[in-house]
């Protein structure tokens, strides 16, 4: 080919860019300091230790961006923003930087975001969860929604969204530890106890921790237990009418004690269990598996 018609090849405007030209703007775009800014900012509001775990998780797609669970929504796709900030779309995005933004709220910007969600009538039953954006979505749950008056149907629906708050600044619909101590038997048991307790669950996601003591009573006092449980206490046979037919029993027989003076019922699954007062025997093998898993309070 001659070497003029290569020259009008490569200048001529009306010719489609090569591919390798296309790769090299795309990259100048991805580079542009106006763009990403607003990107880094928001990433310097998480954690180190989500970077590192979020980071493991991906893997490259292209020079643009990476392949991966979406931080906000969790859904498997090509996400544009970057390794260091994983979001699918700018929805999550948006949201996203909505939670990050929720953590610094002034006690003024807490309150409105309350009478936002319609719970203004309930401000002063909530006014401890108003002093800062922070404290608002480490320490409202529905409990304390419900304690304080607010319907059901209303609370569920407020904890969603505080939850989306709590996503958008942690990835996840639970505070973390480290913004919400909280004390487990794996650690506590091996503290403070001195016992080896094995990891069954650990899900800081959802706040979800459990743990096993093997051999944490000797077989003979466990045995001991056993028959004075099963020989001593009023076991019930409960009937769930939602499912039992008429003179029908569940397939398990069942006994809620509760402490003096309590009046509280226990219910699950259309089955309610009357309280019976705690022996003294019960309030003892309690007291010893409190000590074992390190815990201070029964």
């Amino acid at each position: 080919m001659p070497s003029d018609s290569i020259g009008r090849r490569i200048s001529d405007p009306a010719l489609p860019p090569s591919r390798g030209a296309h790769q090299q703007r795309a990259r100048s775009r991805s580079r542009d300091p106006s763009r990403s800014q607003p990107n880094r900012h928001l990433c310097r509001q998480k954690p180190e230790s989500h970077r590192r775990e979020r980071s493991d998780e991906v893997h490259d797609s292209d020079d643009d961006g990476w392949e991966g669970p979406c931080a906000m929504c969790g859904l498997q796709a090509c996400c544009k923003f970057g390794r260091e900030l994983c979001y699918c779309s700018d929805g999550c995005y948006r949201d996203a930087s909505r939670g990050c933004e929720a953590l610094e709220w002034e006690p003024s910007e807490a309150e409105g975001w309350l009478q936002g969600e319609g719970l203004g009538r309930w401000r002063r039953q909530l006014a401890s969860f108003l002093a800062s954006g922070r404290v608002l979505m480490t320490r409202l749950t529905e409990g304390s929604l419900r304690r304080a008056g607010v319907p059901r149907p209303r609370a569920k629906e407020v904890m969603v969204d505080v939850e989306l708050l709590r996503r958008g600044a942690w990835a996840a619909p639970e505070p973390p530890r480290y913004q919400l101590p909280l004390a487990i038997v794996e650690e506590l048991g091996q503290q403070v106890a001195r016992q080896s307790w094995e990891p069954l669950l650990r899900d800081p996601t959802c706040r979800s921790f459990a743990a096993l003591c093997k051999r944490a009573v000797p077989q003979e006092l466990a045995w001991q237990w056993f028959h004075t449980l099963r020989s001593q206490l009023p076991w019930q046979d409960p009937s769930d009418a939602n499912y039992q037919a008429d003179g029908k029993t569940i397939p398990r027989r069942t006994i809620f004690t509760v402490q003096p003076g309590c009046g509280c019922v226990y219910k699950y699954s259309g089955v309610k269990v009357a309280p019976f007062p705690e022996p003294s025997f019960v309030a003892d093998i309690r007291r010893r598996c409190v000590e074992l898993a390190g815990l201070s309070d029964q």
